[in-house]
């Protein structure tokens, strides 16, 4: 998937919002007003879910009524026709891929909660922590706009792995201060389809090396790249030091940018 800058700046704007260690209301309002800009969307609303309430709690919301999102937390999560359904995936999915937006315009969901502010078109994503669900991202755009395309649902399937392992570190009560948060960044390569031979030919990368780059773009540390590949600690900082030359780049982040925008 080739980014534009425009998209390019928005996915790194996401990125830092990720490892900025924030609380985690504010670091969902923060990636909330980043998805907006990088989509085209109209609105965006997320929520941390509650499992011995059984609903949805710790709302943050843009361009959202307070008063029609206390109606939804107090009836419409209750009679919702496509969230449950969302909330089972574990990848991004626009709402018409569960819903026709024929069928969707037909419940009451649409027009008594959706419609009052405006939202027509939908894509969520349900971040899990194993079974168990602990945050999402909804984002919606008007009926002036299109319905979100297979490019959109990828780009954000591309950055749920980095999502969930922010909100595993930032959701209420999942850790103390004392904890160390592990820098993360959006996986573009997992689902964007990233052309590996381009690394080969244009930067000279053996097989491992590739190997390397891409795990690095997918948010991994040195230890966990020389799990994932069983190889020493030493090798992976051996491979980093060889891709930062062939790359001639100083760091991780600028090896991530350059790949990202070649």
């Amino acid at each position: 998937m080739n980014l534009s800058m425009r998209e390019t700046h928005a996915v790194f704007q996401i990125a830092e919002c990720l490892n900025a260690g924030m609380e985690c209301s504010e670091m969902r309002q923060q990636v909330g007003k980043c998805l907006l800009d990088l989509l085209d969307a109209d609105y965006f609303a997320s929520y941390v879910w509650d499992g011995p309430r059984c609903g949805f709690s710790h709302r943050v919301a843009i361009n959202m009524s307070d008063d029609n999102l206390s109606h939804y937390e107090s009836y419409f999560q209750y009679h919702d026709p496509i969230t449950p359904k969302l909330q089972q995936r574990k990848q991004a999915t626009a709402v018409s891929q569960i819903m026709p937006h024929s069928a969707l315009k037909q419940t009451e969901f649409f027009n008594d909660f959706l419609s009052i502010d405006g939202l027509t078109y939908g894509l969520n994503f349900h971040a899990h922590d194993g079974r168990q669900n602990i945050g999402d991202i909804r984002i919606w755009r008007s009926r002036r706009r299109n319905d979100f395309t297979k490019r959109d649902v990828e780009i954000v399937s591309a950055m749920g792995a980095a999502f969930t392992n922010a909100m595993k570190q930032a959701r209420p009560g999942a850790f103390s201060k004392e904890d160390v948060r592990p820098d993360v960044i959006p996986d573009i390569n997992a689902s964007s389809g990233m052309d590996e031979d381009f690394l080969v030919e244009e930067y000279h990368l053996t097989a491992r090396e590739v190997d390397v780059c891409l795990a690095v773009i997918q948010g991994l540390s040195d230890k966990e790249i020389a799990r994932r590949y069983n190889v020493s600690f030493t090798t992976v900082r051996t491979h980093m030091k060889h891709l930062f030359e062939k790359l001639n780049v100083r760091g991780r982040t600028q090896l991530i940018h350059k790949v990202l925008t070649h």
